[in-house]
């Protein structure tokens, strides 16, 4: 056998296969360094996708000892105020909307201003007080001025007066004086004969004459100065009457005004928030007619809620709950954050239930899994949202939850790691598994 061709064979061999591979292709396969080349075991793209299946394993068993998975209990409630304190805005007058400061769900606190009304007819009150304070003050200004006047006038006459009374006085003293001086002498002269009596008897006339002049006088005098006394007075009187007349319409002006900013501008009697408003810009309202709608704040809203026996002796005070009021879409605005506050020791009755809901259907419906256990839930504030309540959503719902809005509601009453509930399936199937060796 032989086993090398022959040298001419070997040259057409060697053609031929030159023919059919290429030079580089036939260097490499005679080149021993290829004995080093690494064998490729996958691709970058099996790596990453091993890389990812390694990381959710990671994950899985990761979220196995420190995640958790709740264990929920529902019922059926009614949204309750604690106190169910609500309070009416009403109109304490007759007459037009002139402006509304607040909005459904604004917060309030006690005076803030609710409503603005125009009143007519004490505006027109008040016009006319103004009217009648303003005449008032100017007639006592004219008044004041013509007393000063007039005063000072008839007090510069009555001391000329007074002066020339004065100066007819000291005339009339120099008379009597001298009819007293020639009494004296006539005295002696009727004695002697040198006088008839009735001569005498004129010179005592005259004496008398002249002291009653000077009584007459002085008494002119002192009546003048009374007089203008009086006068001085009266005009005091006037003006100090004018003055009082002014102090009256002061305080009929400010009654007005009083009447007018307490009537115009309707407050909140309390804080809260604004649950309705029964009225619009530019609309007639009566006296009493209602404004608007105040939640008492400080009045939280609770939920009373039913549970069949066997979930509600599960809850505890303290207990996470999540509220869905039938009136909010919950895929939507999701529930209300809460707590539980109370848990009943003795199941509900029928009468207790309805007194709740006010619905006999309901409560019936209820009684047929057997008596309820009566649970209290404290709703968790939260000023940021419309409705003042923390929802799981970030906002909520752009509306008000009131007090009897029946809510569907969840108690998370235990949460447990998932890898509690993988231990007991284990522990089953390898005792399972036991079983059959043994049997075996």
């Amino acid at each position: 056998m032989r086993l090398l061709p022959e040298a001419g064979k070997d040259k057409g061999v060697f053609q031929t296969m030159a023919q059919i591979f290429r030079s580089e292709a036939l260097k490499k396969l005679r080149d021993p360094e290829q004995l080093d080349t690494v064998i490729k075991l996958t691709t970058p793209r099996g790596w990453m996708s091993l890389y990812i299946v390694l990381f959710i394993v990671v994950a899985l068993i990761v979220w196995g000892f420190l995640g958790g998975i709740p264990s929920r209990v529902s019922g059926l409630g009614m949204i309750r105020d604690s106190k169910s304190v609500i309070y009416d805005v009403s109109a304490t007058a007759e007459g037009w909307v002139e402006a509304v400061h607040v909005k459904i769900g604004d917060r309030v606190i006690e005076g803030d201003k609710i409503v603005t009304l125009r009143l007519p007819d004490t505006e027109t009150k008040k016009k006319s007080a103004l009217t009648t304070l303003e005449i008032l003050r100017q007639q006592y200004d004219e008044q004041s001025a013509f007393t000063e006047k007039d005063v000072s006038g008839r007090a510069q006459n009555t001391e000329k007066q007074v002066s020339a009374m004065q100066e007819s006085i000291k005339d009339t003293q120099q008379e009597l004086n001298f009819y007293r001086d020639l009494y004296k002498v006539q005295e002696d002269e009727l004695k002697k004969g040198y006088i008839t009596r009735q001569t005498f008897e004129q010179t005592k006339v005259q004496i008398s004459t002249a002291e009653q002049t000077i009584r007459d006088t002085r008494n002119k005098i002192l009546q003048a100065r009374t007089d203008q006394v009086e006068f001085k007075n009266d005009q005091k009187r006037t003006l100090a009457q004018m003055e009082q007349q002014i102090v009256q319409a002061e305080n009929t002006l400010k009654e007005i005004e009083t009447t007018l900013d307490t009537e115009k501008v309707i407050t909140s009697p309390v804080e809260g928030r604004v649950t309705e408003i029964d009225t619009k810009l530019n609309a007639q309202v009566g006296l009493g007619a209602q404004l608007a709608v105040i939640q008492k704040s400080g009045e939280e809203l609770i939920v009373t809620a039913f549970f069949q026996i066997g979930k509600g002796k599960k809850v505890l005070v303290g207990m996470k709950a999540e509220i869905s009021p039938a009136s909010v879409e919950r895929d939507i605005y999701g529930v209300i954050r809460g707590r539980v506050t109370a848990v009943s020791e003795l199941p509900e009755s029928q009468a207790g239930i309805m007194e709740i809901f006010g619905n006999l259907s309901v409560a019936e419906d209820m009684m047929k899994a057997g008596p309820p256990l009566k649970i209290t839930i404290e709703l968790d504030e939260d000023p940021k949202t419309f409705s003042g309540l923390k929802w799981s959503s970030s906002k909520g719902p752009p509306v008000i939850i009131t007090p009897g809005t029946t809510a569907f509601t969840t108690i998370t009453v235990e949460e447990k790691r998932p890898i509690d509930y993988v231990i007991p399936i284990y522990e089953t199937w390898l005792g399972h598994r036991n079983s059959e060796d043994d049997s075996g």
